[in-house]
């Protein structure tokens, strides 16, 4: 019984001290037993009690200690001695019993055990900490804002993001960190050694932590749930994180704005808009993003793997936020309005965008010329304009382009895909832009205003084209003709001209055309669609700029002048065509014959003569014609007929 005694208080001398070596020898006499390299005292009926007595004394804090082997660890915290180390890695202590602590996580040995789920840790302490994520119990505060944790250490952590000290710093890069953790962690993505592997696939990892969560994705095991709603997590900080959007809690604030967040990963995250810092770089072309997130999202672009499914339509997401955000386009929701206007938005990043256009802030700058953008991924754009870059290709032609949105919705060209449907009329668009344009005509919003005069448009491009009818700046010429215009894509129409090309074909009859708008109107004629109504007659029509032509009409407005004469219009193409009159050279010429004209439709009129081509049908009888005009007067005649048939009953 004495020597089972002899052990027992052995035992809690080397667990609750650290003590290097064992106890020698137990007193026995009068006085209380104490051991000679412990401070566990007995009474004399045998009973281990603690001992208050701390003799000593460190000499440069107020440290005390009931041992000289605690002081002397103590002293190593001074000087920085770390004489334990680790023969199977690089850690290093000034204790031992933190040594025997760490080496347990080499051997895999976890003996306690957590009796509320499957939890397993290799020290007590860490047990006790993980127990309070099922208690809740969060023992530790910070003075300096209302952060609350369940670990000591964690709060050390989380003080270094108020006096921004980061003390621990790879020895390979200016990588710092607030957690030793961290900096472990971070070096193994220099060495690349992922020692703990998945045995149900091949994943692999540096943290045995990581490995344990990522189990958890085969086995479906979410072992935390929140007792608020029924949100259930495989990990304990996911929860946590959880919790703060019933708590409304964001303990971490940015020191150069008023951000705040629920994760400190995001508050990181925000910082790097502050420094512009974009650490992580793709391997397969000149991206550098901000967050790891961001890189693993812009890869997809290159794989082309969408592995977000809406549920709605057919629709696929690269990231889930995009998915989100799609999906508000069927519930309608627009949860981030515009305090200075009634815009809103469905994705916060738009309304940030948003708000740049009454800021006229533009904080991206080109530097290879003066442009400047409100948006980083338009001068991404910008720039393959001076590279020339066009690195995704069409599968299906030789349609190249320099960005994947633009290349996405040229393959609904092919698949006439249209996703986006209008919730007031039958309209149906393959990209979002184009129905935002197309919700315009129903609202009336012309957000973009010329700084010269009265005019305002409900596209950036349309102010653009306008601002260059003050200036008469037109450096896109024709080199076959003396044709010149202030636009790249005009020229390109107009080329089309002289080459015969109508790559637009109407699915239900033989009409071609140079240009996609042209088409959509055309197929109106199908539909019958005339979404565009008159505010003062019964006019309608199927095209925005007939409309606001006609309603000229009735203001009488006609801000279309002739430069060489005294003629005004309410219509452009009237200009146009008004203009060729002044030049004796004719700017369009048939092939096979000497006919010549100063308008386009003019002469593809004229060539269906040569062809026997006559695509425009009366409704009502067999009539067709080469051109639409004659259509049209052939039409009233039917018109008359009825009228004086109505007439005569």
């Amino acid at each position: 019984m004495r020597n089972k005694y002899i052990f027992v208080v052995f035992l809690r001398c080397y667990r609750n001290f650290d003590c290097a070596g064992t106890c020698e020898r137990v007193q026995d006499s009068d006085t209380p037993n104490t051991s000679d390299q412990c401070d566990v005292e007995t009474d004399q009926s045998g009973s281990p009690q603690a001992s208050t007595d701390k003799p000593y004394r460190c000499d440069q804090c107020d440290y005390t200690a009931s041992h000289s082997t605690s002081l002397q660890a103590h002293k190593n915290t001074h000087t920085g001695e770390k004489p334990y180390s680790c023969d199977q890695c690089d850690y290093k202590t000034n204790r031992l019993q933190n040594l025997k602590t760490h080496e347990v996580t080499h051997s895999d040995e976890k003996p306690y055990s957590c009796d509320a789920c499957d939890y397993r840790a290799s020290h007590p302490a860490y047990l006790r900490a993980h127990k309070a994520t099922h208690t809740g119990q969060k023992r530790y505060s910070c003075d300096q804002c209302d952060y609350k944790t369940n670990r000591l250490q964690n709060l050390k952590s989380h003080d270094m993001t108020h006096t921004g000290e980061k003390p621990y710093p790879c020895d390979a890069c200016d990588y710092k960190t607030t957690n030793l953790g961290y900096l472990r962690t971070h070096k193994a993505t220099h060495t690349g050694v992922k020692p703990y592997s998945c045995d149900q696939c091949n994943y692999k990892t540096n943290r045995s932590q990581n490995l344990r969560m990522h189990e958890r994705t085969h086995t479906g095991e979410k072992p935390f749930m929140c007792d608020q709603c029924d949100y259930s997590a495989s990990h304990s900080s996911d929860m946590i994180k959880h919790k703060r959007i019933h708590t409304g809690e964001k303990p971490y604030l940015c020191d150069r704005c008023d951000y705040r967040s629920n994760q400190v990963a995001n508050l990181e995250k925000h910082k790097r808009t502050h420094t512009g810092e974009r650490p992580y770089a793709c391997d397969e072309c000149d991206y550098r993003g901000s967050h790891m997130n961001a890189l693993k999202a812009h890869k997809r672009t290159h794989t082309g793997e969408k592995p977000y499914p809406c549920s709605h339509c057919s629709y696929r997401a690269s990231r889930l936020n995009g998915l989100r955000a799609h999906e508000r386009t069927h519930t309608g929701e627009r949860p981030y309005p515009c305090d200075q206007c009634d815009y809103s938005a469905t994705h916060s990043s738009d309304l940030k965008k948003h708000k740049r256009t009454h800021t006229g802030e533009k904080p991206y700058l080109c530097d290879q010329c003066d442009y400047s953008s409100s948006q980083l991924v338009n001068l991404d754009k910008h720039k393959r304009t001076h590279t020339g870059e066009k690195p995704y290709a069409c599968d299906r032609c030789d349609h190249r382009t320099s960005h994947l949105n633009s290349m996405n919705a040229h393959k609904r060209t092919h698949s006439g895909e249209r996703p986006y449907a209008c919730d007031r009329c039958d309209y149906t668009a393959s990209r979002t832009n184009h129905m935002k344009l197309h919700m315009r005509t129903h609202t009336g919003e012309k957000p973009f205003m010329c700084d010269r005069c009265d005019y305002s448009a409900s596209q950036l491009n349309n102010l653009k084209r306008h601002k260059k009818t003050h200036t008469g700046d037109k450096p896109f010429t024709c080199d076959q003709c003396h044709f010149r215009t202030n636009q790249s894509s005009s020229l390109e129409r107009h080329k089309r001209t002289h080459t015969g090309e109508r790559p637009y074909m109407c699915d239900r009859c033989d009409y071609t055309a140079t240009q996609l708008n042209h088409l959509r109107n055309h197929t109106r004629t199908h539909t019958a669609d005339k979404p565009y109504l008159c505010d003062r007659c019964d006019y309608r029509t199927g095209r925005a700029d007939c409309l606001r032509a006609h309603k000229r009409t009735h203001t009488g407005e006609r801000p279309y002048e002739c430069d060489q004469c005294d003629y005004k219009t309410s219509r452009p193409d009237c200009l146009r065509s008004h203009k060729r009159r002044h030049s004796s050279a004719a700017a369009y010429r048939c092939d096979q014959c000497h006919f010549g004209t100063n308008r386009s439709d003019c002469l593809r009129a004229h060539k269906r003569s040569h062809l026997g081509d006559r695509p425009f049908r009366c409704d009502q009888c067999h009539y067709s014609s080469a051109h639409a005009v004659a259509l049209k007067v052939h039409k009233r005649k039917h018109d008359d007929s009825t009228a004086r048939f109505q007439a005569q009953c």
